[in-house]
């Protein structure tokens, strides 16, 4: 059985287009990640984010998502 390894973005804004149009698209394109956490600086726009990335978490505390 072959797992995901799950992966958190920092800084993954859908308001940012860096993550956005970088890492994000990437870790998508990925068979072996899972993108599950996003990270930003206000806990409102991280919630928005993983719920249009299908992120299941988000974080508005880096520690936290680490």
């Amino acid at each position: 059985m072959h797992r995901k390894l799950r992966a958190g973005i920092i800084g993954g804004s859908i308001n940012n287009g860096w993550a956005r149009g970088t890492h994000i698209p990437a870790i998508e394109q990925l068979d072996e990640l899972e993108l599950t956490a996003v990270g930003t600086s206000n806990m409102e726009s991280a919630r928005k984010s993983a719920e249009v990335f299908q992120a299941a978490h988000a974080f508005d505390q880096v520690e936290e998502l680490a």
